[in-house]
């Protein structure tokens, strides 16, 4: 890991077609509901689509991020 220099910016939406191959954008609930269950990912309570996408980012992305990555956009 080189911490010199300066950082990747990704936002959120390019980091998960980057690392995950999904287009939030266009990916319907069914589908992300077809990765969760795939995935055995849980999110707590209710299902919404930014619980869903903290879910598939936090295990699908994160740890393909080994040099420093400033991922921005997150939705609010």
């Amino acid at each position: 890991v080189d911490l010199s220099g300066s950082w990747r910016r990704l936002t959120l939406t390019e980091a998960l077609k980057e690392y995950a191959s999904l287009d939030w954008d266009t990916i319907t609930d069914q589908e992300i509901k077809a990765i969760l269950d795939k995935n055995k990912f849980k999110i707590g309570g209710v299902y919404s689509r930014n619980k869903a996408l903290f879910a598939i980012f936090d295990h699908l992305v994160t740890p393909k991020l080994i040099q420093p990555t400033w991922v921005i956009d997150y939705p609010v």
